[in-house]
């Protein structure tokens, strides 16, 4: 088995939903691995971020939200309760309240036969 590391650059959120990364197929089951994800505010109001980690094929809804979090002005909070798992083709996607000061910064991996 073989992992290989996935490096996004930092990705500035909007009120519409920007994709952080896209995991490559051809990977195990559940060898889409996002193993962290860290936001950074630097405004001057805190505001609320949707994550949402989507098998392929589908679209970001309900069931694929895995955080609903309030970052800080000019702070820096990581998403809880991971890793998470997906197959091959997956992404994620988020989007912030209001505004562009939110940064997001994924930390990922993927896993081969």
């Amino acid at each position: 088995m073989a992992r290989t590391f996935k490096e996004p650059t930092g990705t500035v959120l909007s009120n519409v939903l920007q994709t952080l990364l896209t995991f490559s197929t051809g990977l195990i089951s559940g060898g889409a691995v996002l193993q962290a994800l860290q936001f950074t505010n630097t405004g001057s109001t805190d505001r609320v971020v949707l994550v949402y980690f989507i098998p392929s094929g589908q679209v970001a809804a309900a069931q694929y939200l895995i955080g609903k979090i309030t970052v800080p002005a000019n702070d820096t909070v990581s998403l809880h309760g991971g890793p998470f798992y997906r197959g091959s083709g997956a992404f994620v996607q988020c989007s912030q309240d209001a505004g562009t000061d939110v940064t997001a910064f994924p930390t990922a991996f993927e896993e081969t036969a």
